[in-house]
């Protein structure tokens, strides 16, 4: 049996907190594709900030800001069956996961399209904190 690593859980969340810290808001995508096992699951994280400086830099392994930007990105692409990233300076960024569920996990059941989509927008950190 094909366990998730107990960092995955936190990737998901860490992900898509980055884009809201990194770009101010954002939205999330969790999808989960096919009818039988293993199933595929998606998380598409995309903003509309700044962009990501230097992304090649730190998809190679060479660079680390001092706030520690960028070691998030490459523990995806190491945790993650697939990983996709895209980002335009001053447009933004889109964040593709995809991890197969292990084969023992429950199904999750999808639309006749084989997909089950679930969107996600951020508290705001004021109504949290109230």
């Amino acid at each position: 049996m094909r366990r998730i690593k107990p960092a995955f859980p936190r990737l998901s969340r860490k992900s898509p907190r980055n884009a809201f810290n990194y770009a101010g808001g954002g939205r999330v995508e969790y999808r989960v594709e096919g009818r039988t096992a293993p199933q595929l699951l998606l998380i598409k994280v995309t903003d509309s900030g700044p962009g990501i400086p230097h992304l090649q830099d730190i998809l190679d392994g060479n660079y680390q800001s001092r706030t520690g930007m960028g070691l998030g990105i490459t523990g995806a692409r190491r945790l993650m069956d697939q990983f996709q990233i895209e980002s335009v300076p001053g447009a933004g960024t889109t964040v593709l996961l995809k991890k197969l569920l292990p084969k023992r996990a429950p199904l999750v059941k999808t639309s006749r399209r084989g997909t089950h989509r679930r969107s996600a927008r951020p508290r705001d950190s004021a109504k949290r904190s109230a």
